[in-house]
């Protein structure tokens, strides 16, 4: 009875030092979140989603931060996983911010741990379409260039420039050095379109699109000396500056489509409207961060040209097209704006390129895949259709039929 007695009284003991052992004190971690590597255009955001997960148990806990800080309450002490995510938005580019780390330790309460975050610049405005690869005929005039925003809100078109760049002389035999510091930082350019507006006139939903026309008018009309297959008097823009009549007698009339302005004229062109090569051309499209001046050009080291500085941040979207493969070893535009190209197999056989549906919005809208590499994003198809894909309209646009 005794010993019996006795082995009881001290497996209590155990069972109690058991129970103590495994009675663990949680406690309170605290995140710094390190804004310091941000740039200046990236709008900070009011709150950072911070996640935490013991790496042992996989348990997550997640809060919100407020003024830079996170406290994260009724953690086991030990090793952590740290997440820290937000979304800001400036303009039509959205930044993607975040921080991470794996190996956070949080063994008293009130340890605390710094996550430096980094920026993504996305832009919500892309190149949904591009037709530029004219029709039989030799016919050019019924280019356009379709836009869409990508993202969850309204942006505004309003000052949204276009242009193609100037990258080399016509057989690539010079490539173009331009007089100016940190070259590398810009694109150059010789004609700028840009889409007029006070700031908030022409307001572009989710899931709507526009389109940008060399001449806003029903191309099928056999009169006007080509075979082409779409119909541009519904566009939006189109990149006029004044009714003309062409040597063919020709009438390049004004429709209802709101006039783009020329702000932009290094080379000194006059041309009726804004064209764009049929077989080996690049276009991008952005918002200039300081006013655009149509004098003072940068002119090139060597060679005679001569153009406006672009600064590569300030690009929203970029595509770039050749007329074969074998041309992919000359590329306009730097990688970081497209890593790819296009192929137009020639001109006038009425091509366009379509950018891939990557998925769909709440409302059944589609979204475009946007990896910054052409050759992913794009696919070829043997006509041009407006609106594909069932894109919305804006709703400023009255005249569509």
């Amino acid at each position: 009875m005794k010993r019996i007695f006795l082995y009881i009284i001290a497996t209590g003991f155990l069972l109690a030092g058991c129970a103590e052992r495994e009675k663990v004190e949680s406690v309170t971690a605290s995140i710094v979140i390190d804004e310091s590597g941000l740039d200046s255009e990236v709008v900070r955001p009011a709150s950072y989603e911070v996640t935490l997960t013991n790496n042992l148990s996989n348990l997550s806990s997640t809060v919100n931060s407020s003024d830079g800080r996170a406290s994260v309450p009724g953690l086991v002490p030990g090793l952590y996983s740290v997440n820290v995510k937000a979304r800001t938005k400036n303009g039509a580019f959205v930044y993607m911010l975040s921080g991470s780390t794996r190996s956070a330790s949080f063994i008293s309460d009130g340890d605390s741990y710094e996550i430096p975050v980094q920026s993504a610049k996305i832009s919500s405005l892309l190149f949904k379409e591009i037709y530029i690869n004219g029709s039989p005929g030799w016919y050019f005039r019924d280019q356009f260039y379709e836009i869409y925003n990508n993202g969850p809100e309204t942006v505004y078109l309003d000052g949204i420039c276009f242009a193609e760049t100037v990258y080399a002389n016509w057989d690539y035999s010079v490539v173009y050095q331009w007089d100016i510091p940190d070259a590398g930082k810009y694109v150059f350019v010789e004609i700028v379109w840009q889409i007029p507006g006070s700031g908030t006139d022409y307001p572009l939903a989710p899931g709507e699109s526009a389109s940008i026309a060399q001449w806003a008018t029903n191309h099928t009309a056999g009169s006007l000396g080509g075979s082409s297959s779409i119909d541009n008097s519904g566009c939006e823009f189109e990149a006029i500056e004044k009714e003309r009549t062409l040597w063919n007698g020709i009438v390049i009339n004004d429709g209802p489509a709101i006039n783009m302005r020329r702000v932009i004229n290094a080379g000194g062109y006059d041309m009726p409207q804004w064209l764009i090569s049929v077989y080996n051309s690049d276009i991008i499209m952005f918002k200039p961060s300081k006013p655009l001046e149509n004098a003072n050009f940068i002119s090139t080291l060597n060679g005679s040209e001569s153009g406006r500085e672009v600064l590569i941040d300030d690009i929203y979207d970029a595509v770039q097209w050749k007329g074969n493969i074998s041309d992919g070893d000359k590329l306009h535009l730097p990688a970081a704006l497209d890593a790819g190209f296009n192929i137009a197999g020639g001109g006038y056989h009425n091509l366009s390129f379509a950018r891939k549906v990557s998925g769909e919005m709440e409302d059944g809208s589609p979204t475009f895949q946007d990896t910054n590499n052409s050759t992913n994003d794009f696919e070829v198809f043997d006509k041009p259709v407006h609106r594909r894909y069932n894109t919305k309209k804006p709703s400023w646009n009255t005249w569509e039929k």
